[in-house]
């Protein structure tokens, strides 16, 4: 089960994750796509139009604004964020990490940051769609790599924790002002 979750808007890049799981679906036929967000209506009408042309619409489910964000990230083995744009932090990156999903990331922004460059996820050149393919592919096919980057990935939110977030905070003002206090 393969999750995104998003704005649908063009720069967030679904129609590149749908084109990409397209591929791998002949691959892989037991692979879901599950879509939650809202956005721009024509966009989503060319999501839509785009999945029932490639003759996915049995397997590709739009979940629309999605309230209770628990139950997707429950329900999916990945996570892809196959942004076109430089995202400057990926919430739902991060909540996916946290719950210990493996990511898929487009490398842009500060999503190669978020994944540590590769390490705790896998990354592509945004809007490179052989790669994302082989991203989902190599996820769907090894589960001990899904697991360990799950792993590797629910560590890592672990930094992004409001404990974390004061302290280093703290830190700088700490280190901007020490030199003043003396």
């Amino acid at each position: 089960m393969v999750l995104s979750i998003s704005r649908l808007v063009q720069v967030k890049g679904i129609h590149i994750l749908i084109d990409a799981f397209a591929v791998a679906y002949q691959q892989i036929p037991e692979m879901r796509l599950l879509i939650a967000g809202t956005g721009d209506r024509e966009y989503v009408q060319q999501l839509k139009d785009q999945v029932h042309k490639l003759g996915l619409q049995d397997v590709v489910l739009f979940l629309g604004n999605e309230a209770n964000i628990e139950k997707p990230l429950r329900a999916a083995d990945m996570f892809v964020a196959p942004y076109l744009w430089q995202e400057a932090f990926g919430l739902c990156i991060l909540e996916a990490m946290s719950a210990g999903l493996p990511v898929i990331g487009a490398n842009v922004g500060d999503v190669s940051d978020l994944l540590d460059h590769g390490k705790q996820g896998l990354l592509f050149e945004g809007g490179n769609i052989a790669q994302l393919t082989r991203c989902l592919v190599d996820y769907a096919k090894d589960q001990d790599l899904r697991e360990k980057m799950g792993k590797m990935c629910g560590e890592a939110a672990l930094d992004y924790s409001s404990i974390k977030t004061y302290q280093g905070i703290q830190k700088v003002y700490e280190d901007v002002l020490r030199p003043k206090l003396r």
